[in-house]
Order: structure tokens, then C-alpha cells, then sequence
């Protein structure tokens, strides 16, 4: 025979039920979405870097590696949108020859506003060392350190403990990235070539915190 009190227990046992199904089905649906979006923003990257479009011509031989717009033919356009890229598309003389479609502005647009969310930090490497040997970023910020092997045949291999970066392989004219939160607090970090000159090639990275362009107040 069931009580009042067993009742009560048995209405609270289904509404924790109900709640945790709620919790769990949330969950798996971010989950789901955060996939989609890391696979249309994996989709733009594939774009940007080699795409079949302009005869396989990607976004980075104009706007460079990751677009940070450093080889003086087209502008860093990190941070773009989609309405972005169709205007640049319908108004920018020397884009006229790409055909890009609906489906392909989509999946840049989000790798753009994705690359926008970080700090780049490139060094390239080359006759065996870094170039430049040093960068400097905001503290707190989210960085994205960008490793260019220019050397023509030799693969080089960077490590870094101060960033957590496992000894990784860069083929000759490849580049690498390196996702990496700077501390809030300024100082120095070392990224290393460990095949460079017997390990003596270091890359540098300066924490620096921004000075406050406020008024101060008397």
C-alpha cells in the first residue's frame, strides 16, 4: 500500500529524473553544435590553406599563413565575416577570377572569425634559426604562435615546457600553429628549435602587461 509520503517520494524521484535527462540531452546538444562549428571551422581552415578553388590556389598566398596579411598582396583579415568575404568577393578587382561557392563562404567565415578570437605570434625558421627571436603579446591574452619553416629542404623539430609544446616536426616550407593562453602576469617564455644549431636556437616570447591609456584620477 502506498502512502502519501512514498507518493511524495516517488513525484521527486521523476522530477530528478526528468531534470538530469534535461542536464544530460543539453549537454549532448552543445556538444553536437561545438563539433559542427569545429568541423565548418576545420572546412574554412582546409579552404584558406589549399583550396580547390582559383586552381587550388588558397586564401595564404595572398593574405599569408593564417592571414595575418604579411607578404604585402593582400590585408591581415583575421576576424572577417561571411558578409565580409562576399563583399570583398564582388568588390575586389583581384578576386574577380575565384569561384567560391555559398557552402565555402560559410565554412570561411567561421575560420576567420575563429582565427579573430587569437593573438598571432609568428617566427620563421630559417638557416637554422628563428626570425624574428623575439615576440611580444598582452598578458591574458589568447595566443596563436605560428611556426614557418622556410628552409628549403631541412625539417626542423620545436619543443617548448614554458608552453607545452611536445617536440613537433615542421617539413621544409610548412608551417605549424600553437594555441596558448599567456599568464596575466608579464615574463618570458622560451620556444626551442631542437635540431638548430645543436638546440641554441631560441624563440623568445615577452609577456608584457598594457599600460592603462585611462586618465588617472587625481
Amino acid at each position: 500500500m502506498m502512502t502519501r509520503n512514498s507518493g511524495k517520494v516517488i513525484v521527486f524521484l521523476m522530477l530528478a529524473i526528468l531534470l538530469v535527462g534535461s542536464v544530460w540531452l543539453s549537454a549532448q546538444m552543445e556538444s553536437e553544435e561545438g563539433d559542427e562549428n569545429a568541423e565548418l571551422i576545420e572546412a574554412g581552415r582546409m579552404l584558406a590553406e589549399l583550396s580547390d578553388t582559383a586552381g587550388g590556389q588558397g586564401c595564404i598566398n595572398c593574405h599569408g599563413t593564417f592571414g595575418v596579411g604579411d607578404l604585402e598582396l593582400a590585408p591581415n583579415y583575421r576576424g572577417r565575416t561571411e558578409e565580409d568575404i562576399r563583399n570583398a568577393l564582388e568588390s575586389v578587382e583581384q578576386m574577380d577570377f575565384l569561384e567560391v561557392s555559398e557552402d565555402q563562404v560559410v565554412a570561411l567565415g567561421a575560420y576567420l572569425e575563429w582565427l579573430g578570437g587569437f593573438v598571432p605570434a609568428k617566427s620563421e625558421l630559417r638557416s637554422n634559426s628563428f626570425s624574428p627571436t623575439e615576440l611580444t603579446v598582452p598578458a591574458g591574452a589568447e595566443v596563436q604562435l605560428i611556426v614557418d619553416n622556410r628552409e628549403r629542404r631541412t625539417t626542423h623539430f620545436i619543443s617548448s615546457e614554458d608552453l607545452g609544446i611536445e617536440p613537433t616536426e615542421i617539413r621544409a616550407r610548412n608551417f605549424d600553429d600553437f594555441l596558448w593562453t599567456a599568464p596575466d602576469e608579464p615574463g618570458t617564455f622560451s620556444v626551442f628549435c631542437d635540431d638548430c644549431d645543436e638546440g641554441d636556437a631560441v624563440l623568445t616570447i615577452v609577456v608584457e602587461v598594457p599600460e592603462d591609456d585611462g586618465e588617472s584620477e587625481e
